[in-house]
């Protein structure tokens, strides 16, 4: 009955229905529902969505980044868009397409960046309070970096637009680890975060002293440098010798150092397992010479000569020092005798015999001597009696009376 109804519409009725038929159908063609991007990475974007109502064959998927297009047909309600460039600003568009591709519905779009790439490995450079890095920006494009580290418990972040950048007001000694991060231009994708550590420097210990001198050792002390340090560097040299030790207190007593020589010592803070150093500082200290070997002595009724050997070690002079008359007296000699003149005869005296270092202050053990200077003789005092008593003819007369 219905094909017979249909045999009797003329042609030209058919194709026009058909036509109003085919326009309903494309009009009922909606846009997808619901494009969501479900992952993004450096160089690609995947996305979701709703199928639109209506029928659809399948959908056809446009980018740019402004300066490329590209585009996709797929029969699914997602796809992963690839071989994109990094940190770049996507325009995505999904229209449903039916009617063997002749007819679209009205496209949907969403705008994303792709996450910017990881940065190279940045140059360090630190002080006490401060880290310094400059590093190489990542393939395809970056809008900024973000920086980030604790301190003191706390985060911190700081952007730049520069490949570099310097983080202030940090601790002496302390380790703290970075994170470099490139931002794309929506301020919110961000790519992989470069990590690294670095270790500001400790600062220089205070107030070095020399608290003790021997022969053979020197003590120091000094103040531990404000921020963290892990221990101390103490080197010291004579100028052909250099020797090293690590303490972790604030003291040290360096030994089998050589008698009445000079050593420059220096005090360093260290931190992160030896490999980051603050300034050193330095203290200059001679030590003690040594006693003088018992010294060969001969005397005369006014003046007292003395010999000896060297102590072990170096020695730059000798100082003598005795008392004479109630007052302390003092002579120095670089050679290894000396003359004390203008004595009293048959005076015994009390000498000390001190090597004193090259500083002219560092002085050692005193040797001490007691020397007596020779009597006069009786002889010429009665010869020149005899004489006086002869010249005033006293001597004839005392023989006369014989």
């Amino acid at each position: 009955m219905k094909l017979a109804l249909l045999s009797s519409v003329p042609l030209r009725t058919l194709l026009f229905f058909g036509a109003i038929l085919g326009i309903t159908r494309a009009i009922e063609l909606d846009d997808i529902r619901n494009i969501t991007v479900t992952d993004v990475t450096t160089s690609s974007i995947s996305l979701t969505w709703i199928e639109p109502k209506g029928n659809s064959s399948f959908y056809r998927v446009q980018w740019t980044d402004g300066n490329v297009s590209r585009s996709n047909n797929v029969t699914t309600t997602n796809i992963t868009i690839t071989n994109l460039t990094a940190g770049a600003q996507y325009e995505i568009t999904v229209t449903a397409v039916t009617n063997e591709g002749r007819t679209e519905g009205l496209n949907t779009s969403v705008s994303q960046y792709t996450k910017p790439g990881e940065i190279g490995t940045p140059t360090v450079s630190t002080n006490t309070s401060s880290i310094s890095l400059q590093w190489t920006s990542p393939p395809g494009e970056v809008f900024k970096y973000r920086l980030e580290w604790t301190s003191n418990g706390d985060m911190r972040n700081v952007c730049t637009h520069d490949n570099f950048a310097v983080l202030s007001e940090l601790i002496p000694g302390t380790s703290y680890t970075i994170s470099v991060i490139a931002v794309a231009g929506d301020n919110q994708t961000e790519g992989q975060a470069h990590r690294l550590t670095a270790v500001t420097k400790p600062e220089v210990v205070r107030n070095i002293t020399v608290t003790d001198i021997t022969t053979s050792s020197i003590s120091l002390t000094w103040i531990e440098p404000k921020g963290n340090s892990s221990f101390y560097r103490v080197q010291w040299t004579d100028g052909n010798v250099s020797r090293s030790n690590n303490v972790t207190t604030t003291n040290i007593t360096i030994t089998n150092l050589t008698a009445g020589a000079q050593y420059e010592i220096t005090v360093t803070a260290v931190t992160n397992e030896g490999r980051t150093e603050g300034l050193n500082t330095s203290v200059s200290q001679y030590t003690k010479p040594g006693e003088i070997g018992t010294p060969t002595v001969s005397t005369t009724t006014s003046s007292i000569s003395l010999q000896w050997t060297s102590p072990p070690g170096e020695v730059f002079k000798y100082r003598l020092e005795w008392t004479s008359n109630g007052d302390m007296r003092n002579v120095c000699t670089y050679g290894n005798f000396a003359v004390l003149s203008e004595l009293i005869p048959g005076t015994s005296y009390t000498i000390s015999v001190i090597a004193v270092a090259g500083d002219n202050q560092t002085e050692g053990q005193a040797h001490r001597l007691t020397a007596v200077t020779s009597k006069e003789m009786l002889l010429p005092f009665v010869l020149q009696l005899c004489g006086v008593c002869w010249f005033f003819g006293l001597i004839p007369v005392l023989l006369s009376h014989e």
